[in-house]
């Protein structure tokens, strides 16, 4: 891989990192709403799907992670 090529790959990490970041913040506000509802909404429909959004959003950063350390792979 030349030079432009790895240079493109890098502003592509920097790229992915802005949006696990921006999920990141979508994960810990939702988080945040979840641990402050109260106990009988947790186990209401409400709180499974918001559970449910926050397992989702943990498994999407998961996947940027693995997509970060290929594309450094190649740099």
């Amino acid at each position: 891989m030349n030079n432009e090529r790895r240079k493109q790959i890098k502003a592509i990490i920097k790229g992915v990192e802005v949006i696990q970041s921006e999920i990141n913040k979508v994960l810990e506000d939702e988080q945040y709403a979840y641990d402050n509802m109260p106990e009988g909404l947790q186990n209401s429909d409400k709180g499974m799907n918001s559970e449910e959004s926050i397992e989702l959003l943990e498994s999407a950063i998961e996947k940027i992670d693995d997509c970060i350390n290929d594309l450094s792979g190649i740099i």
